[in-house]
C-alpha cells in the first residue's frame, strides 16, 4: 500500500493507495471507533459490483454494518436525498456515535461527507472512492456538498475524512466513458502542477486508456501526492493555492448545472471543455501561449475526451457561472495556464472576452 499523510494537524489523516487495499480496511478502521457502528453509503451499481469486499473486510474487524442505498446519479448530490440520508441515520444510530463509509464515486463521496459533517454537528467518515475520478481528487481534500438547480456543490462545507482507502483494482469495473472521464482531473494535475506527470500521459497513453494497473497505479498516487501536499498547505482555500485545483471548473461547473446535471456530460466530460475554454481565454489575455492551448487540447482529445459542448445558448451557461462559488468580492476568479505545469489565477475579466469564449466552446459558434 501507498500511504500518503494530509498534514492538517489534528484533522490530518492518510490515503491509502494499493491494488488490494480492501484487505487491509478492517485495520486502518480497527482504532476508529470503540463501538464501531458503520454505515455504508453507496448505490446500486457500486454495491453489486464491490460492496461485498468492503463488508466482508469491516465485519471481520468487529464493525456492526448497515447499507443505505442512494440514486446512481449526479441528482443523489440533493438536499432532498441528503434530508432521506440524515433521518435513515437518525433511526440506525439513535443511540451510538457511527461512522459512515463513502463507498462510490465522487457524487456518495460529496454527500456522504456532507450528511457527516450536518449529522449531530459531525460525526466521523471514511472515503472509500471507486472511481478514477474520486480517487485523484473528489475524495481528498474535505470538500463535501450538495448541487441546487441554480448550480453545482453551492450547499457545503470543508469537513476532512478519517482516511481515505483508495483500491486501484476496482477501477476495472468501470466503463471506458467513466475511466476517460476520471482522466480529464489526472490531465488537470498536470497542466497545473506537474510537467512529470503530463509527460506520463503524453508517452504512455495507450496502457493508461486500455486501464493498465500499474499506471493508474502510478496516476492516483501521484495526483492524490499532489492534492494533499496542496490541501495540507491550503485547506479552506484561503492563500489562492488550493484555487488553482478549479482549472476547468468555473465553465465545467456551469455546464453541468446548465444541463441539469443529466447524463449528456459527465463530470470529467464538462471539466475537459471547461479546461479548453480556460485555456482560450489564457490566450485571448495573452496569459496562456497558444501553444500551450494545442497542447492541453491535442491531449484532451487523444484521450478521447471533448472540447466542445452540446451545443446551447450562451446565456445559459453565464446564467449558471453568475451562482458559481469562485466569486470573491463579486469578481470571478479564472485559473488560466501559463505554461504546462504551471497556472495562475486572474481577477477581472471582462465580460465581453468571457462570452466571446463561450461562444467557442459552449455556444454556437464552434471552437475557435
Amino acid at each position: 500500500m501507498k500511504r500518503i499523510r494530509v498534514a492538517l494537524g489534528a484533522r490530518s489523516y492518510p490515503i491509502l493507495i494499493g491494488q488490494d487495499g480492501y484487505q487491509t480496511l478492517g485495520t486502518v478502521v480497527r482504532e476508529f471507533r470503540r463501538h464501531r457502528l458503520g454505515i455504508v453509503v453507496t448505490n446500486r451499481t457500486t454495491r453489486r459490483l464491490v460492496a461485498r469486499q468492503v463488508l466482508r473486510a469491516l465485519t471481520a474487524a468487529g464493525w456492526r454494518l448497515t447499507v443505505l442505498e442512494v440514486p446512481d446519479t449526479e441528482r443523489a448530490k440533493s438536499p432532498a436525498v441528503a434530508l432521506r440520508v440524515i433521518r435513515r441515520v437518525a433511526r440506525v444510530a439513535q443511540r451510538d456515535v457511527p461512522t459512515l463509509f463513502a463507498l462510490g464515486g465522487g457524487v456518495v463521496g460529496d454527500l456522504t461527507g456532507y450528511v457527516a459533517s450536518a449529522f449531530r454537528r459531525g460525526v466521523p467518515y471514511v472515503q472509500l472512492p471507486t472511481t478514477l475520478l474520486a480517487q485523484v481528487d473528489s475524495a481528498i481534500g474535505g470538500k463535501v456538498g450538495l448541487d441546487l438547480r441554480e448550480g453545482k456543490n453551492l450547499v457545503g462545507a470543508f469537513y476532512q475524512p478519517r482516511a481515505v482507502v483508495a483500491d486501484v483494482r476496482v477501477l476495472r469495473s468501470l466503463s471506458p466513458r467513466q475511466l476517460t472521464s476520471g482522466l480529464a482531473e489526472v490531465i488537470k494535475y498536470g497542466a497545473i502542477a506537474d510537467r512529470a506527470l503530463w509527460r506520463r500521459l503524453e508517452s504512455h497513453r495507450a496502457a493508461i486508456r486500455r486501464g493498465r494497473l500499474s499506471e493508474l497505479l502510478w496516476l492516483v498516487t501521484r495526483c492524490a501526492q499532489i492534492k494533499a501536499r496542496i490541501v495540507s498547505r491550503d485547506e479552506r482555500e484561503t492563500r489562492g493555492l488550493r484555487t488553482l485545483l478549479n482549472f476547468g471548473h468555473t465553465v465545467g461547473h456551469a455546464l453541468e448545472a446548465a444541463l441539469r446535471y443529466s447524463a449528456r456530460l459527465t463530470h470529467g466530460e464538462a471539466i475537459a471543455i471547461g479546461m479548453a475554454a480556460a485555456a482560450d481565454l489564457g490566450v485571448e489575455l495573452g496569459v496562456t501561449p497558444p501553444a500551450t492551448r494545442a497542447q492541453l487540447v491535442g491531449l484532451l482529445q487523444a484521450y478521447g475526451l471533448p472540447t466542445q459542448a452540446p451545443e446551447m445558448p450562451v446565456h445559459r451557461i453565464e446564467r449558471a457561472m453568475a451562482f458559481d462559488k469562485k466569486f470573491l468580492a463579486g469578481t470571478q476568479r479564472w485559473v488560466l495556464l501559463r505554461r504546462i505545469g504551471q497556472a495562475t489565477v486572474v481577477r477581472g475579466v471582462d465580460v465581453q472576452v468571457v462570452r466571446r469564449v463561450l461562444g467557442w466552446r459552449v455556444g454556437r459558434g464552434g471552437a475557435r
